[in-house]
C-alpha cells in the first residue's frame, strides 16, 4: 500500500523474518529495554499484524519496497475474538514528528475485520508524546497496571525502579 508523507512516498507491506534485524536496529534507538530479536521473529511467525513501512527509492523506472529497503516504522497487532491489542509502533528517529505514526494508526483502524470493536494498548506513564498521540486518535484511559515496566532515565537505561503501565482503548 503506498503511502505519500511530506512528498516522499512510502510503502506499507507485512514483515518477512528478514526485516527482524532492522526492526531491531530501530527499536534499540527508541529503548535498551525494547524488543528483542527473537520477539520480532516471533510476532512474524505468528498470527499477530506486522507492517513494515519501507521509504521507496527509484531505481530507474521501478520502485523498490524490498525487503532491505529503509524500514521508517513498524506497528505490530493482535487481535482476539472481538478485540485488537497494539502491540508495538515505533518510528525511527530519522522520521519522527512528521505524522507516520497517525497515519499508521488511522490505517489500522480501518483494517480490522467487522467483527473487532476494540483497540487495547499500554503506554509506559512517563511517555507524554505517545500518551498525546493515542488521547489525539480517540483512545480513553481505562485502567493502570501499577509498576508494569522498568523505569528508565533520560539516557534508557534502567534505574532500577519501575513505572505504571496505562491502559488505553479505542472503539472501532
Amino acid at each position: 500500500m503506498d503511502v505519500v508523507i511530506n512528498g516522499d512516498r512510502f510503502y506499507l507491506r507485512e514483515a518477512m523474518a528478514a526485516d527482524a534485524d532492522n526492526m531491531l536496529n530501530i527499536e534499540k534507538k527508541i529503548s535498551s529495554q525494547g524488543w528483542s530479536r527473537k520477539d520480532f521473529i516471533s510476532s512474524i511467525s505468528s498470527t499477530h499484524s506486522c507492517q513494515v513501512l519501507t521509504k521507496c527509492e527509484k531505481k530507474g523506472e521501478q520502485i523498490s519496497d524490498e525487503v532491505g529497503s529503509e524500514i521508517a516504522a513498524y506497528i505490530i497487532t493482535s487481535t482476539a475474538a472481538d478485540e485488537a491489542e497494539l502491540l508495538n509502533i515505533v518510528v525511527s528517529p530519522d522520521y519522527q514528528r512528521q505524522g507516520i505514526a497517525s497515519q499508521l494508526l488511522e490505517r489500522i483502524f480501518t483494517s480490522f475485520d467487522a467483527s473487532v470493536h476494540s483497540l487495547f494498548l499500554e503506554v509506559r506513564a512517563s511517555n507524554q508524546a505517545a500518551f498525546t498521540l493515542y488521547d489525539n486518535l480517540g483512545f480513553n484511559e481505562v485502567g493502570v497496571r501499577p509498576n508494569y515496566y522498568p523505569a528508565l532515565s533520560k539516557n534508557g537505561s534502567s534505574t532500577g525502579m519501575r513505572e505504571d503501565a496505562i491502559i488505553m482503548a479505542k472503539a472501532l
